[in-house]
């Protein structure tokens, strides 16, 4: 297992992962070590015809539940299984407001025991920005957590990653 020590601009760092050069939080298990095992056998898990498409970052654990079954996953497309490719399987894609999502690992890695995070969100936001942070978590309030500058620095950053992107995204903000 390869794993990355991050240290941010003001010194605190998290450990996190790496599987093919990808980042992956450390699993919620008491084996971490498995990581990059479990990650490399998702794209031979056996679909059955009737799964949709709860973990499959953990296989062994979905094997034996009965049909039909629901499979969400937080993996990049590469590490799915390969019939929900090859077999045309039906799948829900979920997108989130990119915003809300660095909030929400922010808030994840500050509570979370294994990458036990101690900086600021300023820091955190860079090093989402320089690609050195996973991109999962729980609910955030990026509202109210971004400053303004933040929020422009942030839509700026997107737009450009996002410029060559064929799909058109609207995020709302209701008070």
């Amino acid at each position: 297992m390869t794993t990355v020590t991050e240290v941010d601009a003001g010194g605190a760092s998290m450990t996190i992962t790496l599987v093919d050069g990808d980042y992956h939080m450390p699993p919620f298990d008491p084996n971490p070590k498995d990581t990059e095992k479990r990650v490399k056998a998702v794209p031979e898990f056996k679909c059955r015809p009737d799964d949709v498409t709860g973990m499959l970052e953990f296989p062994s654990d979905k094997e034996a539940e009965p049909s039909p079954r629901i499979l969400n996953s937080h993996l990049k497309p590469k590490y799915l299984p390969k019939a929900v490719f090859q077999e045309k399987r039906k799948a829900v894609l979920v997108l989130r407001n990119p915003k809300d999502v660095v909030v929400s690992y922010f808030f994840h890695a500050k509570g979370n025991a294994i990458l036990n995070y101690e900086g600021t969100f300023e820091n955190f936001l860079k090093m989402s920005m320089e690609g050195r942070v996973e991109y999962n978590g729980k609910i955030g309030d990026w509202n109210n957590t971004f400053t303004d500058a933040q929020k422009k620095m942030y839509e700026a950053f997107l737009a450009e990653k996002l410029d060559d992107c064929t799909l058109k995204f609207r995020y709302e903000y209701k008070k």
